[in-house]
């Protein structure tokens, strides 16, 4: 694997995907779109919440 860096400048958009998920766990369907220019951080951004979803809520199997 490679080495994970410290995520900078986006715990916002960190942010609005946990909360995508809280209101998704109240059974309120969400839809999540994530788009930008090449290496402004896409991939980085969803490791970090990969990670969230399986250290905070133990979720190890969804699909992105």
């Amino acid at each position: 694997e490679g080495i994970e860096t410290r995520l900078v400048g986006r715990e916002g958009e960190l942010r609005q995907l946990q909360e995508a998920l809280e209101t998704a766990q109240d059974s309120e369907a969400q839809m999540v779109l994530l788009i930008g220019d090449t290496g402004v951080g896409k991939t980085r951004l969803m490791g970090a919440f990969i990670s969230y979803l399986h250290l905070a809520h133990g979720i190890n199997n969804f699909f992105v």
